[in-house]
């Protein structure tokens, strides 16, 4: 399957620069979509989101020349700005300097993508086209994923198309939010159906990676859900349904998977987070470098010290840590929560009667995929500078200032739909 993938991204990049004169807004509506494959690649030389991301930021610049839209800088943009040039400093003393500025350079691009996203993406309109863009993105995504396992002659297990069978997952659970989007949106029954078969799809890719902590994340995505719907019946059968078809369709040996824990060659309780910790206290303030975690855990790994040249701390804060000290941890941390308090804030004092209910629920289908995201975070790691999680916090941000927009309309005496939209299409 991944021989079609090449040729495949080449015709999405060709679109791209199609609508980058035609409609530069779809630009970035392109890249979003384009995400998600780019693990699909085998050349690491041409990265498609590279290249659209290029073009959206020049169009974006070029429609604040023309168009003088007035620019949008959050608290989070502040943050994640500060975070970057604390990365910046902390190379000064890196013992690997051109692993440093490989990050950096990551780092900005990830930081170019949210202020695409929070200024680009302004009306429920446009939230609607990035869903659908989305979407297609998890289509082909899952195609993929379903070819590859179709094709596997190694076992039970999804390896080829998942190098990391983690970040799969992870992926996958976050192109929930589209997907969910399409059924509840849309009338048409072929698109609920093809949206259903994406679904599966993905859950079945997913559960053949057989990720411990990838099932672990969607199981705290559906619980948070659950906590945030008032439809708590519908949603723990659907969860109890999900949850005897994963237990079907999971290997055996997958399951087994959990009975090991603690007692595997290089454990993350007893080896890897204990090296981790003593790596990351040795420096507690300065760390030793942005982009060197994965250098610097081997040395504090005696028995392993020559069998491993690199090594993920399998903890994205212990490795951000190791990296970048406290100061690191907390600005990244507050990049993170900035936006996720300030939409779970919101959403708790939501009028149900707002005539833009829409936004509620795809606030808490984001909220809880957005957690899910984190939990990654603590068992897996390595996913840190994932540009989903990127894409999951700007639309946070989008969805809370488009939510503010209509609670503060209502409070105006504005009534109507209509006029809410129309108004706050003016505003921005």
């Amino acid at each position: 399957m991944k021989l079609f993938i090449e040729p495949l991204l080449i015709c999405i990049f060709i679109a791209g620069v199609f609508f980058f004169f035609v409609r530069p807004k779809y630009t970035l509506y392109l890249l979003i979509a384009s995400v998600p494959l780019e693990m699909l690649s085998t050349n690491e030389m041409f990265t498609l989101p590279k290249l659209l991301g290029l073009g959206a930021f020049v169009s974006f610049l070029l429609m604040i020349m023309f168009e003088k839209q007035k620019l949008i800088i959050d608290k989070a943009t502040l943050v994640m700005t500060l975070f970057l040039i604390w990365g910046c400093i902390s190379s000064f003393w890196s013992s690997h300097p051109q692993d440093s500025l490989v990050r950096i350079f990551s780092l900005l691009q990830l930081l170019i993508l949210y202020f695409l996203i929070i200024n680009q993406i302004r009306t429920p309109k446009d939230f609607d086209t990035v869903m659908l863009f989305q979407f297609i993105g998890a289509i082909i995504f899952s195609v993929f994923g379903i070819g590859d396992l179709i094709s596997s002659t190694t076992g039970s297990r999804l390896s080829s198309i998942a190098q990391n069978p983690n970040l799969y997952f992870v992926i996958s659970i976050s192109l929930l939010p589209s997907i969910i989007w399409v059924l509840i949106s849309t009338k048409i029954k072929v698109v609920k159906i093809i949206a259903i078969l994406v679904l599966s799809g993905l859950l079945i890719t997913s559960i053949n990676t057989q990720s411990r902590g990838g099932l672990i994340s969607l199981g705290v995505f559906f619980l948070f859900y659950l906590s945030l719907t008032r439809k708590k019946f519908s949603w723990i059968m659907l969860i109890l349904i999900i949850g005897i078809s994963v237990y079907w369709i999971a290997p055996v040996d997958f399951l087994s998977r959990f009975s090991i824990i603690g007692n595997d060659y290089l454990d993350r309780f007893r080896d890897i987070w204990p090296a981790g910790w003593r790596a990351f206290t040795d420096r507690i303030w300065l760390g030793y470098g942005i982009g060197v975690s994965e250098k610097i855990l081997p040395q504090y790994l005696q028995f392993t010290r020559r069998t491993f040249q690199t090594l993920s701390a399998h903890n994205s804060i212990l490795a951000i840590g190791i990296e970048m000290g406290i100061p690191g941890i907390i600005l990244y941390l507050f990049f993170i929560t900035i936006p996720t308090y300030r939409l779970f804030h919101t959403i708790k004092k939501f009028n149900e009667d707002n005539d833009e209910l829409h936004l509620l629920m795809a606030s808490k289908i984001l909220l809880s995929v957005v957690f899910a995201y984190l939990v990654s975070w603590i068992k897996t790691g390595g996913m840190e500078y994932g540009k989903m999680l990127w894409i999951l916090v700007g639309l946070e941000s989008v969805l809370f200032n488009m939510i503010s927009a209509t609670e503060n309309l209502s409070t105006n005496g504005i009534t109507t739909a209509f006029e809410k939209k129309q108004v706050s299409a003016q505003k921005c």
